[in-house]
């Protein structure tokens, strides 16, 4: 940014009335106008510095910046103690590429006067362009400091902010830019980049569309107007964003891995992969393309493509959490749990994932002897119940053992309590401990593989009253009694895959001697008609209050099958015959190619031998159904 000002020229004389009248119409941007009367002036007047410093200026703003050198330096001679002079002198070896001497430029140029906005926020500018961020933000601070109202400098202070993580300074500052007159829709789109990471995503939408409406033309702010309207699950609309984000820039890595990443979501792998491959071939380096392509290759069973394509990811940016942790769900699921435990502890860098910030330190496999640890429940209830069965173990190497779990799984895991152990909710105020422990850290800690899982089962157990009456409620004798689920959570990322209609279960209505009853807490759109042309089933939900509920009313049934959630845990935990159906690409702990599990002894696994096709294995787990009641 130029600076059109100079030292007051004498009054009187025709050269200062010409020279002035000049400088108004250089304000106004009448360049040619100008410059012809800066030449006049210096016709009369060859060493006047301040028509030297100001065609040097013109020639700047017209992108002759080896000739604004010549005569910003001439001016520079005759008057070395104006501000102007050195700040222009800085921005023309700028625009050279001169970036040290520029550099020496601006400062001079702030030391003659510290009240200098535009060579502040030039320096800043420059700071940034070399990398030296610290910096850049203290000369937009010292800039903002002698001009509050200065647009640019706000703006420049935001983006810079934004790209480093202070998202909540930021959006303050491209707020304030915007009521003191911004009309470049930049600031809008990092206003609305901003809120987006701030998860303000209505907040965001306004912003980004704002920039769309100034500037139609800039694909960035189409592009993450997507990745919000995504964010609230408006998907074709996000889509319409990244492919009008493509029409105007074709090349847009990021538009082509984020239609990627839509198409993922919705489950279109092949297309995901094609748009992941697209960038890629855009750009080899593109760590985020690298590890998408990773997630692809898993959803597809290609686990050593997988691993090596995050493998790559992190070797182009080793600060990747969400690669570390992808990579670390395809060594797990195929067995590699020494590097796999440690690759997962970078889950505690996702913000969907904070660390609890405690001051005791975090166990990570030293001796217990003698002390007392926290081990804490960190993710779903069937994790909970999955990772339980470590509290014993924990207490084997000479712990006492404070166990925190949610409250309501403290129906059930409240029986685990024993010399050693003291189950408590969470939320509840904690005694003195020692060391903590998530619960899922701990195998790490432990060092476990496959060979030293502990498997011994039931580690859970259920009320006996509970049970007596749930055998009451469902019948004693008679027809092989079926418990059935068909859904998690919908907010499971992986939901799409893991969870079916209840319709696809028909099949098991043609096998005689068989009642089956519904475990199904969580009923969706369209279920109940599913329900009703199925053939008789009794809901039990209704009478479900809690997890000592389900755990007494499986022990009443002879058999669970379901979808991978939590239930199946429960079941496997309280060491009950269970038979679970993985998606073809399963979670982690299921691993590859196996019918059974070293988990849970007692469970079974049916796996999905192609992507998204329950129907073939409801076709098995019928056959087996019919074996099972022969």
């Amino acid at each position: 940014m130029t600076s059109v000002q100079d030292a007051p020229a004498a009054a009187g004389s025709f050269d200062a009335q010409s020279f002035n009248d000049g400088v108004k119409l250089h304000r106004a941007m009448r360049l040619d106008e100008a410059e012809a009367i800066y030449r006049r002036v210096l016709g009369a007047r060859p060493a006047h510095a301040g028509a030297l410093h100001l065609l040097g200026v013109v020639d700047i703003q017209r992108g002759r910046p080896t000739e604004a050198l010549e005569k910003i330096r001439r001016a520079l001679e005759l008057n070395p103690t104006v501000a102007a002079y050195h700040g222009n002198l800085g921005t023309a070896l700028q625009a050279l590429g001169r970036f040290d001497e520029a550099v020496v430029a601006y400062r001079e140029a702030v030391r003659i006067d510290a009240t200098y906005a535009d060579a502040h926020n030039n320096l800043g500018a420059l700071h940034e362009k070399c990398g030296r961020y610290a910096d850049a933000i203290a000369s937009y601070r010292a800039a903002l400091a002698v001009r509050a109202d200065f647009v640019e400098a706000l703006s420049n202070l935001g983006q810079l902010l934004r790209r480093s993580g202070s998202y909540e300074e930021a959006a303050t500052l491209f707020k304030r830019a915007i009521e003191h007159g911004a009309r470049d829709g930049a600031v809008h789109r990092g206003l609305g980049m901003a809120l987006g990471r701030l998860n303000r995503t209505d907040e965001a939408i306004v912003a980004l569309r704002k920039a769309i409406e100034i500037n139609p033309a800039d694909h960035e702010a189409h592009n993450h107007l997507g990745n919000r309207l995504k964010q609230k699950g408006a998907m074709a609309d996000a889509e319409a964003c990244y492919r009008e984000a493509l029409r105007l820039k074709p090349d847009y890595v990021d538009a082509h891995n984020n239609i990627g990443n839509s198409h993922f979501r919705t489950g279109r792998l092949d297309e995901a992969e094609a748009c992941y491959r697209k960038a890629l071939a855009l750009k080899p380096d593109y760590a985020d393309g690298h590890g998408n392509l990773g997630i692809v290759h898993m959803g597809m069973g290609r686990h050593d493509a997988s691993i090596a394509a995050l493998r790559e990811a992190l070797r182009l940016r080793p600060v990747y959490p969400e690669a570390s942790c992808n990579l670390s769900q395809a060594l797990l699921v195929t067995g590699q749990f020494k590097e796999g435990w440690d690759r997962y502890e970078a889950r505690w860098s996702l913000p969907s994932l904070p660390a609890r910030p405690f001051r005791q330190p975090w166990w990570r496999g030293e001796s217990l002897l003698g002390r007392t640890i926290l081990l804490h429940a960190e993710q779903g209830a069937g994790d909970t119940f999955q990772f339980v069965r470590y509290a014993t173990r924990v207490r084997d190497l000479g712990a006492e053992v404070l166990l925190e779990v949610p409250r309501e799984t403290m129906c059930v895991l409240a029986r685990l309590a024993r010399p050693g152990i003291r189950v408590i909710p969470r939320g509840s105020k904690l005694p003195h401990f020692d060391l903590h422990c998530p619960l899922l850290s701990i195998p790490g800690a432990l060092g476990c593989d496959l060979d030293t899982i502990p498997a011994e089962v039931p580690y859970l157990a259920a009320e006996p009253q509970r049970v007596e009456a749930w055998r009451d409620r469902i019948g004693r004798g008679g027809p092989l009694k079926v418990g059935l689920v068909w859904a998690g959570n919908p907010q499971h990322a992986n939901d799409h895959h893991r969870s079916f209609r209840p319709v696809a279960y028909r099949p098991l209505w043609e096998i005689p001697g068989v009642a089956f009853f519904s475990l199904q807490k969580q009923q969706r759109e369209g279920d109940a008609a599913d329900l009703a042309t199925l053939g008789p089933i009794t809901d039990l939900a209704p009478h479900l209050g809690d997890f000592a509920d389900t755990a007494a009313a499986l022990c009443a049934l002879d058999l669970l099958i379901s979808v991978d959630t939590s239930v199946v845990h429960l079941a496997g935990a309280l060491g009950l015959p269970v038979w679970t159906m993985v998606p073809f690409s399963p979670d982690w702990r299921w691993l590859v190619d196996r019918a059974d599990t070293p988990w849970y002894p007692t469970m079974r696994l049916f796996r999905q031998t192609k992507r998204n096709d329950w129907k073939g294995t409801v076709s098995r787990v019928a056959d087996a159904l019919a074996r099972l009641r022969a």
